[in-house]
């Protein structure tokens, strides 16, 4: 979700760029189908857009990025990885000068993150902060050091974790009318990293303020502020209150069912997630066939390896 606020800022800075053409408003109604997560509407369109004779070099980069991320959200690596390639080549005239460019590389940086390849992930991150820093993009500095908080994360370096996390809600401070937007991302970072080390009521806290940003920011029925009940439900329940985790995770895996449909990895991974607490609760077979019935759908969707993925932001996974 992070990359699609970029993404949304470009290619809307593409219409005062480029005139109010069809493509840029096309690519508008593409990147707010991804954000309500009708992907497959979505890809359609962007495959349209991307056969298109009469697109700039700027405008393919900026509908291959967006096609990148409806692949990565869908768990399309493969795809993902070689549309966000097909953007920074488009876009490579620029070279390291482009907005776009930095951007296009940061979505793979967070793609390969994802995949575990954090070396690489951390290497392109970087490089686009160096284009960003130089044109001073709030919004996209704020993005990599988030995307750094993940990688001390996974490396349990907390410390440096901390020092990526303060940096981020600095460079989101000067952000202006896009701050706002950044604050589901920061509140569940903080939730994340209060998670991992232990402090399970700050957790809760942070959480729950993410939860409420989502609400803000994308309404009630918004797939983000589904996956973010079900990080509040998580947290509530490893802080002990299991009643209270419950009842969030239903509510989240509801507002899932309702936006992206129950095969989806994000919904599935929620269940998941689901059928821990409900074994925390003593609800055994209910647990059991729910975190049964997942894996077969997870399996079918996306293979073995997706079992343990992570497939959004603020980590949610079933280690």
């Amino acid at each position: 979700m992070r990359s699609l606020l970029l993404l949304v800022t470009a290619v809307t800075c593409g219409v005062s760029v480029f005139g109010q053409t069809a493509i840029p408003d096309r690519m508008n109604a593409a990147a707010a189908l991804i954000e309500q997560g009708h992907y497959a509407e979505a890809i359609a369109s962007l495959k349209t857009i991307e056969q298109s004779s009469s697109l700039s070099d700027h405008e393919r980069g900026r509908a291959e990025t967006l096609l990148g991320l409806a692949y990565k959200d869908t768990g399309h690596v493969l795809e993902a990885e070689q549309s966000y390639e097909m953007a920074l080549t488009a876009l490579a005239h620029d070279g390291l000068k482009s907005l776009d460019y930095a951007r296009a590389l940061s979505c793979l940086g967070s793609l390969k993150l994802e995949s575990g390849d954090l070396e690489s992930g951390a290497r392109e991150l970087r490089q686009a902060a160096q284009v960003e820093n130089q044109l001073n993009d709030h919004v996209g500095l704020t993005t990599v050091d988030l995307h750094l908080v993940s990688i001390a994360i996974n490396r349990k370096h907390w410390r440096e974790a901390g020092r990526y996390l303060e940096a981020a809600k600095a460079q989101a401070s000067l952000s202006g009318p896009d701050a706002r937007a950044l604050s589901p991302d920061i509140d569940g970072t903080t939730g994340w990293l209060a998670s991992a080390t232990g402090h399970t009521s700050e957790a809760v806290s942070a959480y729950t303020d993410a939860l409420e940003d989502c609400k803000e920011v994308y309404g009630v029925q918004h797939p983000l502020t589904g996956w973010a009940y079900l990080l509040a439900g998580k947290a509530n329940a490893m802080n002990d209150d299991v009643a209270s985790g419950l009842a969030d995770m239903r509510a989240g895996l509801a507002i899932l069912e309702d936006t992206v449909g129950t095969r989806n990895a994000k919904y599935l991974t929620g269940e998941l997630a689901y059928a821990k607490v409900l074994e925390q609760s003593g609800m055994h077979p209910e647990a059991e066939q729910v975190h049964a019935e997942a894996s077969r759908s997870l399996v079918s969707l996306h293979g073995p390896e997706c079992l343990n993925c992570t497939v959004s932001v603020w980590s949610l996974q079933n280690r």
